[in-house]
C-alpha cells in the first residue's frame, strides 16, 4: 500500500477556533523512530512557533523533540516505528493553538508526507461560520494638546473567534 488519510476529523470546526485535528493514516513505508512526519495544513491556518510537542500524540506517544513550524507546515520527528500496511492515529491537541481557516468552506485537506513518501491529502472536512463581539475600543492620546501631532493607542479585542491576520486584515479609525 502507498501512504493515505483514512480519515480526519476537526473539533470545533468553527472559523478561527483553537482546535483538535485527529488524522488516521495508513502507512505505505515503513517510518523509523526519529524520520519526518510533515503536516500540511491550508494555508489560512495559525500555527503557532514554537509548537510543543506535549500538544501531538502519534499512535499513543508523544514525540520526543519539538515540531518544527515551517509557513503552513508542521514538521514532526516520529516517536515510533510505524510498519509498513498498518494505520496509526496522529492527533494534535486544541491547547497547541492550531486555529482554524477564518473562511467557512466545505473543502478543506491536511496533507501528509514522510521521509519516503510524497504528500497526500486527507478526505475534505468543513469549517462553519460563527460570530465574534469586537470589545469597546480604549483610546489613549500622547499628547491631547489642540493643533499638534501626537500618537493614538486603540486597544480592542477581536473576541473569542476574531482574529486578525498581519499583511491581510484592515483596522479603519474613524476620527470625528
Amino acid at each position: 500500500p502507498s501512504l493515505s488519510v483514512n480519515s480526519i476529523s476537526v473539533s470545533p470546526n468553527i472559523v478561527n477556533a483553537s482546535a483538535s485535528y485527529n488524522l488516521n493514516v495508513l502507512i505505505g513505508t515503513t517510518v523509523a523512530i526519529g524520520e519526518k512526519i510533515t503536516l500540511t495544513f491550508p494555508t489560512n491556518v495559525y500555527l503557532p512557533t514554537p509548537f510543543s510537542k506535549n500538544y501531538i500524540i502519534i499512535d499513543g506517544s508523544s514525540p520526543s523533540a519539538n515540531p518544527t513550524v515551517s509557513s503552513n507546515q508542521l514538521i514532526i520527528l516520529s516517536p515510533k516505528q510505524l510498519t509498513a500496511g498498518s494505520s496509526y492515529s496522529i492527533q494534535i491537541s486544541s491547547l497547541g493553538g492550531v486555529l482554524n481557516p477564518q473562511l467557512t468552506g466545505s473543502s478543506y485537506v491536511v496533507g501528509i508526507s514522510t521521509t519516503h513518501e510524497t504528500n497526500v491529502n486527507s478526505p475534505t472536512y468543513s469549517i462553519i461560520g460563527t460570530t465574534t463581539t469586537v470589545s469597546t475600543p480604549t483610546v489613549a492620546i500622547l499628547n491631547p494638546a489642540t493643533s499638534t501631532n501626537t500618537t493614538y493607542t486603540i486597544n480592542f479585542n477581536s473576541g473569542t473567534n476574531g482574529r486578525l491576520i498581519s499583511g491581510t486584515s484592515t483596522i479603519t479609525v474613524k476620527l470625528s
